[in-house]
């Protein structure tokens, strides 16, 4: 079983992150999930997702997951909320009995320089300039954040502007804060640096609410 890393953080969310080695049979009989999806790796990435949902939480109704109005992966009749992300050979997951979830992991990609302009303001680019995969971070962190929302119409340039990037070792704490009419939403991100990929989850005891 090849768990890449898994964790608890200070408010109980549940994160592991998956290094996918085994077989789409494997998933298949070990989630008996059978997605109508026809291509091979994208049905390999969806069920990967729902079996270490199922490793975190064994009586996780994997089944019951349908996507919201929004796309997003949702459970509609129960509390309990989650995030999934995918990139390359690796899956992770997180879940909480009630507070929405917000994760993403990207795997190290050259095209990130050419897309930056995409969803990171000048400014926000001279932050990331304080770590060589800063703008992979600061991707993730956006991408988490975006999750986290649950919302349609954002703009990552405009509506999640990043107002605080801090290097701390191998960790870097991002600040993202959210406009929604007279109030800010101040999302704390957590962004952790692996050699193959960058993975980023919205912290639950640490966004405010702020006129």
């Amino acid at each position: 079983m090849p768990l890449f890393h898994e964790f608890k953080t200070d408010s109980d969310q549940h994160i592991a992150i998956w290094h996918v080695a085994e077989s789409l049979d494997f998933f298949e009989s070990a989630t008996q999930y059978h997605p109508p999806i026809s291509n091979e790796q994208k049905r390999k990435e969806h069920i990967a997702g729902r079996f270490v949902l199922s490793y975190l939480h064994p009586s996780f109704p994997i089944h019951d997951i349908r996507p919201s109005p929004f796309g997003k992966p949702h459970l509609a009749a129960q509390s309990l909320q989650f995030s999934i992300s995918h990139s390359g050979n690796y899956v992770a997951a997180c879940w909480h009995p009630n507070h929405e979830q917000g994760i993403d992991l990207q795997c190290w990609t050259p095209k990130v320089e050419k897309i930056k302009g995409k969803f990171l303001s000048a400014k926000e680019i001279e932050y990331c300039a304080a770590h060589p995969q800063g703008l992979m971070v600061a991707w993730t962190a956006k991408e988490a954040a975006f999750k986290y929302l649950h919302k349609q119409g954002v703009d990552f340039i405009q509506d999640l502007p990043i107002a605080s990037f801090v290097v701390e070792d191998d960790k870097i704490n991002i600040i993202i804060n959210h406009n929604i009419n007279k109030n800010s939403i101040q999302i704390c991100i957590k962004s952790l640096i692996y050699n193959d990929f960058a993975f980023s989850y919205v912290e639950n005891n640490r966004h405010l609410f702020k006129l």
